[in-house]
């Protein structure tokens, strides 16, 4: 099934920021490659014994957790699901902005038991169906919706390697995995340009349709305000 923008498109301005082009490359990589980086992040954060998560935190002051301070691209994290309305991320002046509006499960075989390990081809395919059960997908920037069809990425092939522990496996309650493993994953994903200093309001929501082997799922994010420092 095709996701289609919902919520009521807002009046654009002259003014109106758009993602960047979804079909070219910016600051060095294809939004695939984005994608993936952006899974990395997830992946290789530098776990401690609090476990601290940006995508779980629901106020956004984790927002800069794990960054990269001399990339060019700034990472926001989506949701694990539910609501989430963070009013408390800084981000960068000068850098991109690249979030999941939508992200299937990661498919690889980290911690995963060696009678359910996949091949190659069976975690592409297993990637590649995660956009299916999609219904609704919705981002807006400053008020302007964006029509999320053109951002779709298809089993984008990813591969992180594990700090040691506690990492984020041992802080999901899995102990014990180590080492460095390829995947896919598939989503809705935007890049932002560098916004201007100060407050803006990002908002992205999405929902997945109950299937045979997956529950229904759905988030609500808003930044608001994001701002930028």
């Amino acid at each position: 099934m095709a996701a289609v923008a919902c919520g009521a498109p807002s009046a654009r301005t002259a003014t109106a920021i758009e993602p960047l082009d979804p079909q070219q490359p910016h600051y060095g990589k294809s939004y695939a490659e984005w994608a993936a980086a952006w899974v990395e992040w997830v992946y290789e954060w530098p776990e401690t014994a609090a476990c601290p998560d940006p995508i779980g935190d629901t106020t956004g002051a984790l927002c800069a957790f794990g960054q990269d301070p001399n990339g060019p691209v700034f990472f926001l994290g989506g949701d694990w699901g539910g609501v989430a309305r963070r009013p408390s991320c800084v981000a960068p002046a000068g850098k991109a902005l690249f979030m999941p509006i939508y992200v299937g499960t990661f498919q690889d075989n980290g911690g995963v038991p060696a009678t359910m390990v996949k091949t190659d081809a069976q975690l592409k395919a297993s990637a590649a169906a995660e956009l299916q059960p999609v219904s609704k997908v919705f981002f807006s920037i400053d008020g302007n919706s964006v029509s999320l069809g053109p951002y779709a990425i298809v089993a984008a092939p990813y591969q992180y390697t594990l700090p040691p522990e506690p990492n984020t496996f041992t802080c999901q309650g899995s102990p014990g995995v180590t080492g460095t493993y390829s995947g896919y994953a598939s989503g809705y994903f935007v890049l932002l340009p560098p916004l201007s200093v100060g407050p803006h309001t990002i908002a992205f929501s999405a929902k997945q349709d109950m299937t045979p082997t997956s529950a229904a799922f759905s988030l609500d994010v808003e930044y608001d305000p994001l701002t930028i420092r």
